[in-house]
């Protein structure tokens, strides 16, 4: 009735996937990520045209002293800083 062609699998070895996702070693951390979000919304709230806003924010600021996305993702008073910089353009 077996096949001999056909090999047994041990079924309590873990499956490994050999296509699977690597996770990458410098992940943002939460508070990071929460503050590019908000800067973000807010610019695209302020601006109201999406390509100024994404122009503007990934673009150098002499004002600021680097791009606004990096300064606002940075630190918390990164973030003060740009967000005064977006209500100045409104």
């Amino acid at each position: 009735m077996s096949d001999p062609d056909v090999q047994k699998t041990d079924l309590t070895k873990p499956v490994r996937r050999p296509f699977r996702k690597s996770h990458p070693k410098n992940l943002m951390p939460a508070d990071a990520v929460a503050r590019q979000g908000q800067i973000a919304r807010i610019a695209w709230e302020k601006m109201r045209e999406p390509g100024e806003a994404i122009a503007w924010l990934n673009a150098h600021d002499d004002a600021l002293g680097g791009r606004p996305i990096d300064l606002a993702t940075a630190s918390i008073e990164g973030f003060a800083a740009v967000e005064a910089a977006i209500a100045g353009r409104a």
